[in-house]
């Protein structure tokens, strides 16, 4: 069974990588700073360690407005 969808070209918005800001790049093969991680970071993870490895930070969490 094959689904599909028309879309109206003129109904659709599209961007391109030069309509938003530039997203920063890191070097590629950054490997976890921590002892015995060999964990690759991502070229767009800013840190020195992986997600596993990095501190924990306070998150507020968003609340429900409906009432």
């Amino acid at each position: 069974m094959q689904l599909s969808v028309e879309l109206d070209p003129t109904s659709v918005r599209t961007e391109t990588p030069q309509d938003g800001p530039p997203v920063p790049r890191f070097d590629e093969g950054r490997v976890c700073e921590v002892a015995g991680c060999w964990t690759v970071l991502s070229v767009y993870n800013d840190g020195e360690r992986c997600w596993s490895h990095r501190p924990m930070e306070r998150v507020t969490p968003l609340r429900n407005h409906r009432r």
